[in-house]
């Protein structure tokens, strides 16, 4: 599994600061293991991946970051109806057209502002607006994927591997007894929670927003319609929804 890091600066913080922290974040991850790539600057925002390397010592290179007309999208993505939210389609790309990434497609999907109910994948990903300054958080439908945050002096910062967090500060020894009782009883901490009081895990089918003056908004973006009246005449429309 790929994973990213990184965070969204408070505006009195330096910029040197977000590669510090990201460096920091880096040593999370075994490079005996994992492949841990140069942070990437992006205005206020500083993200960093770590890749699997396979069993020869070679680095699986997927696409994790794009970045153009002023907005950024990384993350962990796989699309399973890429094609269909890219063209329209629903067959795979024609024999000699390479197929776009799926964090290609992504990007433009978000630039659109298109319905995020309308993925359908395994995915945590971030989109930074460079003009608005606005970071976005979302995570898959049933998830599949995980993704974490806490509030820092520094900043927001997030990560898909929660021993990030413990390269910048946060006590790992500081247990939240309520979250640990809810596992023993329930099996997890608790929606939203995790066993550390200062880290947060963003709900599957959320998308968590977070704005320059460090104020943030969390929003359901997809629920299950139980009830609803289904009626698809072709078979492939009968898969694309499932």
């Amino acid at each position: 599994m790929t994973h990213f890091y990184g965070l969204l600066l408070d505006q009195d913080v330096p910029e040197s600061r977000g590669e510090e922290l990201c460096a920091r974040m880096a040593k999370a991850f075994d490079p005996e293991t994992y492949a841990i790539h140069e942070p990437s600057a992006i205005g206020r925002l500083c993200v960093g991946f770590a890749m699997p390397k396979n069993l020869t010592g070679r680095v699986a290179m997927p696409d994790m970051l794009r970045q153009t007309d002023g907005m950024a999208v990384f993350g962990d993505v796989k699309l399973y109806n890429g094609d269909t939210i890219s063209n329209g389609r629903r067959s795979p790309p024609e024999i000699g057209h390479k197929r776009e990434s799926d964090i290609s497609i992504l990007h433009r999907f978000v630039r659109n502002g298109s319905d995020l109910s309308k993925l359908n994948g395994d995915f945590a990903f971030g989109a930074y607006d460079k003009n608005t300054q606005l970071l976005t958080l979302v995570r898959d439908q049933l998830g599949n994927r995980v993704l974490y945050y806490a509030r820092r002096p520094e900043g927001l910062v997030f990560s898909t591997r929660i021993h990030c967090f413990f390269q910048i500060g946060v006590d790992r020894t500081d247990v939240d007894p309520a979250a640990l009782a809810s596992c023993l009883a329930l099996a997890f901490p608790g929606a939203g929670k995790t066993y550390y009081p200062s880290i947060m895990e963003l709900e599957p089918a959320h998308r968590l927003e977070i704005r320059p003056d460090g104020n943030r908004s969390k929003r359901r973006y997809w629920s299950l319609q139980p009830n609803a009246d289904l009626k698809f005449k072709r078979d492939e429309d009968w898969i694309e929804h499932i």
